[in-house]
């Protein structure tokens, strides 16, 4: 019996995707980003300081406000900012699984929910409206 090498393949992306980006780019504000990504390479390269606050988007469980603040500040595509978080939040798992949920993480919850508050005005994991 001979064994068979398996390799996953990797689907080809939904022309939808395609579509979706080529509108979204119709939309985008033109405006120069704070930091730029490279557009060869698709790299996003923030602060340490932004990281920390799109990280505590994704715990508060905020990815699409987390999306869309790699937008803004790299002026990255829709699918690139959201693999970007994807990956954020892949790590954050990680580390979590390593070294389990401790009461610092509970406090680290809390406190970014005030914080996000006041940076960006969400409440409750949605952003408040201000007429």
């Amino acid at each position: 019996m001979s064994k068979r090498k398996q390799t996953t393949r990797r689907r080809p992306e939904p022309p939808i995707l395609a579509w979706l980006e080529e509108e979204f780019a119709k939309v985008r504000k033109n405006v120069t980003p704070l930091y730029p990504y490279d557009p060869k390479t698709n790299s996003i390269q923030l602060p340490e300081d932004i990281e920390k606050d799109l990280r505590l988007l994704v715990l508060m469980g905020n990815k699409v406000a987390a999306v869309k603040r790699v937008i803004e500040l790299t002026g990255a595509g829709l699918r690139v900012s959201k693999d970007y978080v994807d990956n954020l939040a892949r790590k954050q798992r990680e580390r979590r699984r390593t070294s389990g949920s401790t009461y610092a993480d509970h406090a680290i919850l809390r406190f970014s929910q005030d914080k996000l508050q006041q940076l960006f005005g969400i409440v409750g994991g949605h952003r408040k409206n201000v007429d």
